[in-house]
């Protein structure tokens, strides 16, 4: 532990460790559960309650990748594919982190879960024999901010999908909580998709930054995966909103002392009109 502006800080590593019991054969998704955040130290109230989550969790692997954790993984798994490139150019930790999450779950499989956010139900309640579970906001893909020309903008104009297969169809597909068998295709697609239109986001200036992450590489180019293999006739397996309520989206235990939200460096880089350069 340390202390840092009178707060005592933990790190998480020390408890987010592989597990000791043996993976069911018969699991198609993994008993992986990944999240990561620029440093692997947080307060003692946020990291109580990592703790805490993770004791209840005693079969699954916890891991826990910082920026250079992060960094590591992307070059020796993904150096020789092009969204390495995009990786290694994009501006915002939000971006590496949202590119990171798709790759480590195509690597390896298992649950990814954003490090202020909260899972309430039992992680050995997914089904042995699913290949995906997804979920949805509360937000709607017809209430989003788009520039004229985005990529993924153009296609949810011509691919207006109110198809039987998806629980929401108009609702944005939630990417906090991912869970995901490896090689799972919409996680490639997702992938190919930031390939994909790249080039349009290579060196351009945004006024609405955020908005331009979001479709980049956020929840629009994750939604637009969803929406293709289900029109393809696929069948995934669902939740309504927020995991049937049972996420949390931004959930920090004590905001008032939260080392998580004394971060200002995410809101300086907003300033940045640019997420994408090379």
């Amino acid at each position: 532990m340390s202390v840092s502006n009178q707060i005592t800080l933990v790190d998480v590593k020390s408890f987010y460790t592989q597990s000791t019991k043996q993976e069911s054969s018969g699991k198609k998704i993994p008993r992986n559960f990944f999240q990561t955040y620029k440093t692997s130290f947080f307060d003692e109230k946020h990291a109580n309650e990592m703790r805490e989550f993770r004791s209840k969790h005693p079969s699954f692997s916890f891991y826990f990748y910082d920026d250079d954790g992060i960094e590591e993984f992307m070059y020796h798994f993904w150096r020789s594919h092009p969204i390495y490139k995009i990786f290694k150019g994009v501006k915002f930790g939000a971006a590496k982190a949202d590119i990171w999450r798709y790759c480590v779950l195509y690597t390896m499989g298992g649950i990814y879960l954003d490090i202020d956010s909260k899972i309430l139900f039992n992680l050995e309640s997914i089904d042995d024999g699913l290949n995906e579970l997804i979920s949805f906001e509360e937000n709607t893909v017809s209430g989003f901010s788009w520039d004229n020309d985005w990529p993924c903008r153009n296609f949810f104009q011509k691919n207006n999908f109110r198809g039987q297969t998806l629980f929401r169809p108009d609702n944005i597909v939630l990417q906090w909580l991912l869970v995901f068998r490896p090689g799972h295709p919409v996680l490639f697609r997702t992938i190919q998709l930031i390939v994909e239109n790249s080039n349009y986001y290579l060196n351009r200036e945004f006024d609405n930054v955020l908005h331009a992450v979001v479709s980049f590489s956020g929840p629009m180019v994750f939604t637009q995966a969803v929406w293709e293999f289900a029109q393809e006739g696929n069948i995934l397996r669902q939740t309504d909103v927020d995991f049937n309520r049972m996420a949390l989206f931004k959930s920090i235990p004590d905001p008032s002392i939260s080392t998580y939200l004394k971060d200002d460096n995410y809101y300086a880089k907003l300033r940045n009109k640019m997420i994408f350069e090379i």
